[in-house]
């Protein structure tokens, strides 16, 4: 195996942390070369999804459908991105596997530092270890309540006093199984799935090509998220713990070893170490919660609030500008369709002559009333069934031509 076994007694945790994180770096670097590499399965699968992904968007240049100049951009950045994911281990090794793997511990270094926690500067392995010699250390002295008493008197006593707290065999034997627990299955479960979803990022790269699978991409990236940030909660809760556990094992040892009785020693460490599996999970659940809230859904939108498809038509609604000054809306997902709208409305409102700047259906109406109220055709000035031009119009235009 390429990582280190573990061993028993005072090297237990440290090593067992160890293993667990050589092997989740192990799967996270390994298992993306045996998926990029030339010639696996998954190298055919991604060559079939990006020529689909073109094929598909030229021939949505092809039949005319109204593609923006971003969705071009977009369509580049996407083959980019999923190029760079899935065949640059030395970009995706940087970008992505460093973030994730060594990401949060110089986080928690920095954090750990600057609020004097232990752990700090890479010693969070070494010193949780020592707590658990240490608690070993408790256990094999155990809390002095169970000495031999002399005379009935004091075996009375003893009764009662062993009556106040929980057994040395259970308190004791309980709290450091809490301890071990909760240490190796927080940090376990971080980083064997973070290693697993770096090893996949090959095969979610793909999903980000088009929208029907665009969702599983953004879960993978959530996933990620969710592993970085709870590594950095779970990596700050354990320094908080040993900043409890030291002082008090250190304290207690002390009386021990000068042969005085601490009795309530057994049910105060179960108390701390299951209270801190509690807390540890619950950072994880947390933190989940924060990676996988709506901020973090990836949605590329137009202006309009829309979001571009390369599967479908998006129609669009637009205003076209008119020789007139005036504007029309018109939608489709042809930009032929709009020019010819375009060319229409002017040649209609060429034929109905000239109305004033707004050259409306309004100016029309109330030119028609205006004549019908008065009776004279001829006030108004409209054009219309009541009135046919009788000599031909000479514009200005026309009139300084000829003058000159």
């Amino acid at each position: 195996m390429a990582c280190n076994g573990i061993s028993t007694g005072n090297a237990f945790l440290e090593s067992t942390l160890s293993h667990i994180d050589c092997q989740a770096q192990t799967i996270g670097s390994l298992g993306f070369f045996g998926l990029s590499a030339p010639g696996s399965p998954y190298d055919a699968l991604l060559t079939s999804l990006l020529t689909i992904f073109i094929a598909i968007f030229g021939f949505r240049l092809l039949l005319g459908y109204d593609t923006q100049p971003r969705d071009v951009v977009t369509g580049i950045l996407k083959i980019g991105i999923v190029l760079l994911l899935a065949t640059s281990w030395p970009a995706y090794q940087i970008l992505v596997y460093n973030t994730v793997m060594h990401g949060p511990a110089e986080v928690a270094n920095v954090i750990a530092g600057a609020a004097q926690l232990p752990g700090a500067n890479g010693t969070l392995a070494s010193r949780l270890q020592s707590v658990d010699s240490a608690i070993l250390d408790l256990t094999a002295l155990g809390s002095g309540r169970l000495q031999q008493v002399a005379n009935s008197a004091e075996a009375t006593n003893a009764v009662q006093f062993s009556q106040i707290a929980v057994g040395d065999d259970f308190g004791l034997g309980f709290a450091r199984i809490a301890y071990l627990v909760g240490t190796i299955g927080s940090l376990g479960l971080l980083r064997i799935a973070g290693g697993l979803l770096l090893a996949l990022a090959p095969i979610f790269a793909g999903f980000l090509l088009f929208d029907a699978t665009r969702g599983l991409f953004a879960g993978w990236l959530k996933g990620l998220a969710l592993v970085a940030l709870g590594s950095l909660g779970v990596t700050i809760a354990l320094s908080v713990q040993l900043a409890l556990l030291e002082p008090w094992l250190s304290s207690t040892l002390y009386l021990r070893i000068g042969d005085a009785a601490v009795p309530a020693a057994p049910s105060e460490l179960l108390a701390i170490n299951t209270a801190f599996v509690l807390i540890l999970f619950a950072i994880i659940a947390v933190m989940g919660r924060v990676a996988f809230s709506n901020l973090m859904t990836i949605s590329l939108r137009n202006k309009n609030g829309d979001t571009p498809s390369l599967l479908k038509p998006v129609p669009r609604a637009e205003n076209v500008a008119v020789a007139s000054g005036a504007t029309i809306e018109v939608s489709g997902a042809s930009r032929a369709y709009q020019i010819t709208q375009s060319v229409e409305a002017s040649q209609r409102r060429e034929a109905s002559g000239n109305l004033g700047s707004s050259g409306g259906t309004q100016a029309l109406d109330t030119a028609s009333s205006n004549r019908r109220g008065s009776g004279n055709q001829y006030e108004s000035g409209g054009l219309g069934d009541s009135y046919k031009r009788t000599t031909s119009r000479v514009s200005r235009a026309a009139a300084q031509r000829d003058r000159s």
